[in-house]
């Protein structure tokens, strides 16, 4: 005579093991609700770490010696250099017309608005 249970035959990490439907059921049941529980603690311990950091940097760059308040500041161009002393952008007046060009880290012109 057959039992009226089904039987679910499966490995787990290596061993061979017969469990009735219901159990494997509440094991996998569970094993989610673990995961679960440590994928929320490892999102709020993200979001903490980012409140943090930002705080940290809003801190270091909102420092007083850092802040200059110009009222007005007259150019004939502005000119933007990169870290290897190469200019890297341009705003002037050229035919009495405001032009933007950047240029690559060659010099070469790359976009240009005016």
């Amino acid at each position: 005579m057959t039992s009226s249970k089904s039987e679910v035959r499966f490995t787990l990490q290596g061993m061979d093991s017969s469990i009735h439907e219901g159990s494997l059921e509440e094991e996998l049941h569970k094993r989610v609700g673990n995961l679960e529980k440590q994928n929320f603690r490892m999102k709020l311990v993200q979001v903490f770490l980012v409140m943090i950091v930002r705080y940290l940097g809003f801190e270091q760059n909102t420092a007083s010696s850092s802040i200059i308040i110009q009222t007005l500041l007259k150019s004939r161009g502005l000119k933007l250099l990169g870290q290897d002393g190469n200019t890297r952008m341009f705003l002037r007046m050229f035919s009495r017309v405001p032009e933007l060009q950047l240029l690559d880290s060659n010099g070469k012109p790359r976009m240009s608005l005016g």
